[in-house]
């Protein structure tokens, strides 16, 4: 995790397309830990948030590493706009399935060398 303020080169950001966050909660009521990784893109369930499969409607891309312990909730933030990396994105399922809602909310995808 880097400094407030300073933006960490890692590939994910793919332009100058501003970005903008949202602190979200995520409650983990399974009996196992849950992790999200930085560029995973996430859907919203009834009462927290998931790894985005073919059949959700992606909401965000996590912006860093969260381990969620099993019974426990814990505060994270999501990018809700911006351009970002396709080699850099996870999502359980396919990305295409993703790529409208994303470009209708302000996550824009860019295929890129890196």
């Amino acid at each position: 995790m880097g400094v407030i303020g300073e933006l960490e080169r890692d590939g994910l950001i793919a332009g100058d397309y501003p970005t903008e966050t949202m602190g979200i909660t995520i409650v983990n009521d399974t009996a196992e830990d849950m992790s999200f990784l930085r560029g995973d893109i996430i859907a919203q369930t009834e009462n927290s948030y998931k790894l985005a499969g073919d059949d959700d409607e992606a909401v965000g891309i996590i912006c860093d590493d969260v381990v969620v312990s099993a019974g426990e909730e814990a505060e994270s933030v999501m990018y809700i706009k911006g351009e970002f990396n396709r080699r850099k994105l996870r999502v359980d399922g396919e990305l295409s399935v993703h790529e409208r809602r994303m470009i209708e909310i302000g996550l824009i995808i860019r295929s890129t060398r890196i």
